[in-house]
């Protein structure tokens, strides 16, 4: 809950015209005013957004050889790793690792994929049709309101 208006306290939620002012004030302080309405309902954070879950069709995972097309696609564009790390904001001992035979994790390939324009993920569906297929969704109050605790 919100903090008093009037007094400070943690447990406000009670909006209350107090000298031609709406505030939210706790319990004590709302006999000072005309209550508007009554105590706010507390909404947990932890339902207001649903994660998203992939369709088990949409899996993506990174390609078997995700070093040697990451280094083609840079070999390609003609840039160092320096340079790589550079434009995806990585420190350029991430690139190395990668070009190395580490898997990074699945937002830092997306980066990767998006600079060397090189397919790195695999999966029955790719990458465009994942989002062609979010984009389809339609919107909910909850993806565009910032709702405060």
């Amino acid at each position: 809950m919100a903090d008093c208006e009037v007094c400070g306290r943690s447990n406000a939620g009670i909006r209350t015209s107090i000298e031609g002012s709406e505030l939210t004030v706790c319990k004590l302080c709302a006999s000072l005013g005309k209550v508007i309405s009554p105590e706010i309902p507390v909404v947990r954070p932890s339902l207001l957004k649903k994660p998203v879950r992939m369709p088990e069709e949409m899996q993506l995972t990174p390609r078997a050889d995700l070093s040697e097309l990451v280094r083609k696609g840079r070999d390609k564009l003609g840039i160092t790793q320096e340079e790589l790390s550079r434009k995806l904001k990585l420190p350029s001992n991430t690139i190395r690792r990668v070009e190395g035979g580490w898997q990074p994790p699945l937002d830092v390939i997306k980066r990767l994929e998006g600079v060397t324009k090189v397919s790195l993920v695999e999966g029955t569906g790719s990458t465009q049709e994942l989002r062609k297929k979010l984009e389809k969704k339609a919107l909910t109050i909850g993806d565009v309101v910032d709702v405060r605790a």
